[in-house]
């Protein structure tokens, strides 16, 4: 680790950050159960240019927090967004076995926590189910913010070729 700092030291500093600005998918998360939820996390450091998901990989039980660094999401060699901390990747990991939409990779640095289907699911089960129907609230809240902005992406696109058309 760069001068001294070791991997958890950047990831609760990181992690503070977060905190400061709790991310949708862990809105109206008392605060203790937010820090416990966090505790499940994996430390992975990325460096530049690494994928962080391949959207080829069979891997679909994982799900990743950002809390230090950019990345950048790909689909068909096209940049759809770049992301940072506090953004979550796979976040339908509890529900979804279809397969990854799109490729990850580090912009620049990037400390994530990654997180487990099997120890998500035990969490939740010892927790009251109020806290498990918060978190699939959010993830559809987040997921419908996606499909919004990708519809508006779309109608941009759309004048945009018509707009082209009518020109020539």
């Amino acid at each position: 680790m760069e001068h001294g700092i070791t991997l958890q030291q950047r990831v609760n500093e990181g992690l503070g950050q977060v905190l400061r600005n709790v991310p949708l998918l862990f809105r109206n998360f008392a605060p203790e159960d937010l820090r416990d939820f966090l505790r499940l996390g994996h430390a992975q450091l990325y460096k530049p240019d690494e994928v962080i998901i391949d959207e080829a990989s069979t891997e679909l039980d994982t799900a990743f927090l950002i809390v230090q660094g950019n990345a950048s999401v790909w689909k068909d060699d096209l940049h759809l967004a770049t992301i940072g901390v506090g953004d979550i990747l796979g976040e339908t990991f509890l529900f979804n076995k279809m397969g990854r939409t799109a490729s990850v990779s580090a912009t620049d640095e990037v400390i994530a926590l990654k997180f487990r289907r099997s120890e998500v699911l035990d969490f939740f089960r010892k927790k009251p189910e109020r806290l498990f129907k918060l978190f699939t609230i959010n993830i559809v809240e987040i997921q419908q913010r996606r499909i919004s902005s990708m519809n508006a992406k779309m109608i941009q696109l759309q004048k945009r070729l018509m707009n082209r058309e009518g020109v020539e």
